[in-house]
């Protein structure tokens, strides 16, 4: 099955974040524009099959349905639509102590 996959607002805002604080902030733009494909590469392996990522654990979401992957330093919070042909990206935060490792990754150039 093929899904669509949309932002939130804020889910769009995050990724527009990473560049800024990776890129702009610490002058690393090499290694936001890497950090934020791998990021969009995990996205796509939602979609392939979203169902195998778990639940948020929490009790709260886990009644929304508010599931969660870990990639790349960061997790990705998403919904199922209710469709069933659709997947909203709904926040990404990064986890600390991989965004300290990733941060030491030396840029790479073509």
């Amino acid at each position: 099955m093929n899904y669509e996959i949309g932002f939130t607002k804020e889910a769009f805002h995050d990724l527009i974040s990473i560049l800024i604080y990776v890129g702009m902030d610490n002058g690393k733009p090499e290694l936001a524009m890497r950090w934020v494909q791998r990021i969009m590469d995990s996205i796509r392996r939602i979609g392939e099959d979203p169902e195998r990522y778990p639940l948020e654990p929490s009790s709260h979401w886990s009644e929304l349905k508010l599931r969660y992957m870990d990639a790349s330093g960061f997790r990705i919070y998403y919904w199922i639509g209710l469709h069933g042909n659709e997947i909203l990206i709904v926040g990404l935060f990064y986890m600390e102590d991989e965004l300290t490792q990733l941060m030491k990754e030396p840029p790479h150039y073509a």
